[in-house]
């Protein structure tokens, strides 16, 4: 995975901003340490999760960019 200067940015903003969630913080270094060249699995044992875990992000990434890194809502709505 290759990011531009202002994607990596904008990821660095995510993980150095106080008021974004540590889970969120975390999505985002998974994808820099990714795209830094760090195998999944490396990337997986680095943040404490998964290795589905680490698909799961990467790929909400590449879908939706930084949008994928915040929790969807879940259930119906109301």
């Amino acid at each position: 995975m290759e990011l531009t200067a202002d994607m990596r940015s904008e990821l660095l903003s995510m993980v150095n901003d106080s008021d974004v969630p540590a889970n969120v913080a975390t999505r985002a270094r998974i994808v820099l340490w990714f795209a830094d060249g760090l195998g999944k699995k490396d990337v997986a044992e680095r943040a404490g999760v998964s290795l589905p875990t680490v698909y799961l992000w990467l790929s909400r990434y590449e879908s939706d960019g930084v949008d994928g890194l915040v929790d969807r809502q879940r259930g119906a709505p109301r």
